[in-house]
């Protein structure tokens, strides 16, 4: 490979002297080394980081990243290097990630936020230790961390280990009431991200423990609107986004502040009655041990029927009757069938694709016959 000394330093090669990745210090000629190491020989995650980390380290001011598919076909999206900078610096100043801070990536390299750890950390001058992507990446580690990057799946499945961490960012899905109510006594911070690949990471934090704020609030330097549909409108100089339309509907209390209700294509229209399937999972949450969504199905007079989807080998037996009980619930929102499916269908990035999965005949259907 050609040095990387014999070409001129760009803004993005420029890495903080205190960077470190593992817990070892490594300069700008041996991260290339590391990183092509890394696609060679390195396990399916480590190739993802390999990649992703010898584009970022050549000339050119753009570079090519995936979304997710969560709101329709994936897409390669171009950013700017630049962008990218301005992103993590930010971050590092609403967080204080300073200097030597350590920090965990447990996420997969084809997420945006996995991208955006390990750019933070080159800008920002952190000890970054990567390990394999699993439901607790904290497990086979030890000592402190000051900011750990986490789904929500995967904070439910860390309650073991998250004392050893200061700051707990979580994305990529709504977090449930339920597990919120699971960080009673932990003494970390927890916080929720609004965000995309389109704008690389949030935009918008929600501290959820100790202190539960019920809205978003925008970073330094992002503004809010809303269209006709009172879908999200972002606007943030810093990413070069003038205005990039969300099909996000929301309640906007102010340009800097939203409450998120839910994705528009996922509305339900049962009887005339608009349900956000993400406010009736969040309801469920504490009750279903499985991986679960809430969609539809055709109904004679409905229109639209309100269906639980259930990823189990086991058939949940009274489930439905134990649902009609739960008292916050209205009347339209309880659903009165259950398909299952041994495995849901996934997007490439490993969320459930919830379309594919609607439209799948169920391994099983269960029926709440209503009297």
């Amino acid at each position: 490979m050609p040095a990387m000394t014999d070409k001129p330093i760009q803004p993005w090669q420029r890495l903080h002297p205190e960077f470190k990745l593992n817990g070892l210090p490594i300069a700008l000629e041996a991260l290339e080394d590391v990183a092509y190491s890394l696609t060679k020989e390195g396990e399916a995650f480590e190739r993802e980081y390999g990649e992703f980390l010898l584009d970022w380290l050549d000339q050119s001011e753009d570079i090519w990243v995936k979304t997710s598919g969560s709101t329709g076909a994936p897409k390669n999206w171009k950013v700017k290097k630049e962008h990218f900078l301005a992103s993590a610096r930010l971050t590092g100043e609403v967080f204080e990630l300073f200097p030597g801070r350590r920090t965990l990536l447990g996420i997969p390299g084809s997420f945006i936020a996995g991208k955006m750890m390990f750019v933070r950390a080159l800008v920002l001058g952190l000890d970054l230790l990567v390990v394999r992507p699993s439901k607790n990446p904290l497990k086979k580690t030890g000592g402190r961390f000051s900011f750990v990057a986490m789904t929500p799946y995967q904070l439910s499945h860390s309650l073991e280990d998250i004392s050893r961490v200061e700051t707990i960012l979580v994305g990529g899905a709504p977090i449930a009431k339920s597990q919120v109510q699971q960080l009673d006594g932990h003494r970390g911070r927890v916080v929720a991200s609004y965000g995309m690949t389109e704008t690389l990471t949030h935009v918008a934090l929600r501290e959820v423990h100790p202190k539960f704020e019920p809205s978003f609030q925008a970073l330094p330097g992002v503004h809010f609107t809303t269209d006709d549909r009172d879908c999200l409108c972002i606007q943030a100089d810093y990413l070069g986004l003038e205005s990039l339309q969300t099909e996000d509907l929301v309640e906007l209390i102010d340009s800097e502040h939203f409450i998120w209700k839910g994705r528009l294509d996922r509305v339900i229209n049962s009887g005339g009655i608009k349900l956000f399937p993400e406010q009736i999972e969040d309801k469920l949450d504490a009750l279903i041990p499985y991986r679960y969504f809430i969609g539809s199905i055709e109904h004679n007079h409905l229109g639209r029927q309100v269906v639980l989807f259930i990823e189990s080998e086991e058939v949940p037996v009274n489930l439905l009757e134990e649902i009609q009980n739960l008292a916050d619930f209205e009347k339209a929102e309880k659903p009165k069938r259950i398909h299952w499916f041994s495995q849901f269908e996934e997007l490439h990035s490993g969320k459930v694709d919830r379309l594919k999965t609607q439209n799948k005949t169920p391994d099983q259907v269960s029926e709440l016959q209503i009297q």
